[in-house]
């Protein structure tokens, strides 16, 4: 019975809060409790949002005004958006979660919304259950990978490079093939998975900046095209998410291999 409210007492009922600096603590703490891999989020919270989002709210009972459900919205693109919702532990089939997701469904309705994406684990059935019963329905299943780095083992992979130059494929660097060729490629990226959060968002920028590796393909012509992380954002984040690169035909026209 800890996820059930059992009764609803006048004093009880919870408000809606735009969220404030004296939320945050509180509204970060419930949060990081439903969501551990993405704690780190809320420290921008803070961070100046435009017309259409992030906003943020908290929702509230008793005098004290204590958080018991936390709520945000934000644009991924033109008239999509994505919503977070958590209520407490103890206060959930209480009506907090409706009156949190109709402020945030409402809100992103008037910037111009055409589709909402809330998320949930598969194990979280209670979550399933009032999201398909508020009209929500599934578009899309994604598996969550982590890769580390740190405690990887490569005995599997020894003498990988050599098998892969025999198939016409070397591993360079951005700066090695530049002053071998001189070629520069144009390349675009398209993100495998899930669209960021804002959080996310950042961090990647912040590893592209600091990354200075690249791929390089070589056609069958024995040309190059160079593929670098610094320039196209290929970038592996925390929450498992895999960015991927395609890449526009070399300056010579050849294609890259893959």
């Amino acid at each position: 019975m800890a996820d059930v409210c059992v009764g609803v007492m006048p004093e009880y009922q919870a408000r809606i809060r735009t969220l404030a600096r004296a939320h945050r603590e509180a509204a970060a703490a419930l949060f990081a409790a439903a969501h551990p891999e993405r704690a780190d989020e809320p420290a921008g919270w803070g961070a100046p949002s435009g017309p259409a989002g992030p906003r943020r709210y908290v929702a509230v009972t008793g005098a004290a005004e204590r958080i018991v459900g936390y709520g945000g919205f934000w644009p991924v693109r033109p008239g999509k958006f994505r919503i977070d919702l958590v209520v407490a532990p103890g206060h959930r089939r209480c009506g907090i979660g409706s009156r949190l997701l109709d402020r945030l469904t409402g809100e992103a309705h008037a910037a111009s919304a055409v589709t909402v994406q809330a998320r949930a684990d598969s194990n979280r059935a209670q979550s399933l259950a009032f999201l398909q019963h508020r009209g929500f329905s599934e578009t899309m299943r994604m598996h969550h990978l982590v890769l580390d780095v740190a405690n990887a083992d490569l005995r599997p992979f020894a003498g990988i490079e050599r098998r892969l130059a025999a198939d016409g494929i070397v591993l360079t660097t951005l700066a090695e093939e530049r002053g071998r060729t001189g070629v520069t490629c144009t390349t675009r990226h398209v993100r495998a998975g899930p669209t960021p959060t804002p959080a996310q968002a950042r961090r990647s920028r912040a590893r592209r900046r600091r990354s200075g590796g690249c791929i390089t393909c070589t056609s069958g012509a024995g040309r190059s095209c160079v593929f670098s992380p610094s320039t196209t954002g290929s970038t592996w984040d925390s929450s498992g998410r895999w960015a991927l690169l395609s890449g526009r035909p070399c300056a010579d026209g050849a294609s890259p291999r893959r």
